[in-house]
């Protein structure tokens, strides 16, 4: 179903495509969308995002952020459906290997991007809540008992760090890297539906869990940024209580258990590690 819609959704704004198309097919099924690529006969690639789970995500807000950061690669957008073409970007997604300073300054560029947007242009913009699908969780559970007090503790001592646009989600799977013929990195930040007005502290302590930096990397970044270390490793705690939290939103899986153990898992180690520099 979600093939066809792609399908005809890239014809109707492309019919002079419709007898060049040599491969279709689904790249990616994701939380709030299914991605298709669609390569050409003379090679041209073409990415294809079919939106779901709109009463979750805010395509208003994500046109919003259009009108304030551009997307070279963007072709055509419905803001009705959230539905989207897009230029193919070359590359692969991020590895954990590749992060080295080169890699996180390079990061540190992209995020400013979202960062540096002037205060007064961020009228129409969406800020983080926190506490966006508390509803949803099962408050029988060991792990809400256990994890949510520090969660709530955390974000009401916090609540008065400055806030920016934030692209949320600054992630392995949305920094498509490759290496040039002169052997230097490129970076290319994607997908900004997650996009609100929210602290730095949460953008990049949400990068520290999608990215599960070990601690001297994560003693790098917040150098690099001239962040206190500690309130980081917070963050990196608070967004992945907040993965959990949203995790109710999807439907019980054993796949699903596995990822909340994951999380659990990280939540543990945000913890010990803030003690370890306590201590030091």
């Amino acid at each position: 179903m979600a093939k066809e819609v792609a399908k005809k959704f890239f014809l109707d704004h492309f019919p002079k495509y419709r007898s060049q198309i040599r491969s279709f097919k689904k790249i990616l099924v994701g939380f709030s969308n299914q991605i298709f690529k669609i390569v050409l006969l003379d090679g041209r690639a073409f990415k294809v995002r079919i939106a779901e789970n709109n009463h979750l995500i805010s395509r208003e807000n994500e046109l919003a952020i259009l009108k304030l950061i551009e997307d070279p690669y963007l072709l055509a957008y419905d803001k009705t459906t959230g539905n989207a073409i897009y230029e193919w970007v070359e590359g692969d997604q991020l590895k954990v290997r590749f992060i080295d300073e080169e890699i996180l300054l390079k990061v540190i560029e992209l995020g400013n991007k979202y960062h540096s947007v002037p205060k007064e242009k961020l009228v129409d913009i969406e800020e983080h809540k926190h506490f966006d699908f508390y509803s949803k969780i099962d408050k029988d559970r060991m792990e809400y008992q256990e994890y949510f007090p520090i969660y709530k503790e955390l974000i009401d001592k916090h609540k008065n760090l400055p806030k920016v646009l934030t692209h949320n989600d600054i992630s392995l799977k949305n920094l498509i890297h490759s290496i040039k013929e002169n052997g230097e990195n490129e970076l290319i930040l994607i997908d900004y539906e997650w996009a609100r007005i929210n602290t730095i502290y949460w953008e990049y302590g949400n990068f520290i869990k999608e990215s599960q930096l070990t601690l001297d990397k994560i003693e790098l970044l917040a150098q690099l940024l001239n962040l206190d270390l500690k309130i980081l490793i917070d963050f990196a705690f608070i967004a992945t209580f907040y993965s959990w939290q949203l995790s109710f939103s999807w439907d019980r899986s054993e796949r699903l258990e596995k990822y909340r153990g994951k999380l659990i898992s990280q939540l543990e180690r945000y913890l010990e590690l803030k003690e370890e520099i306590l201590e030091k």
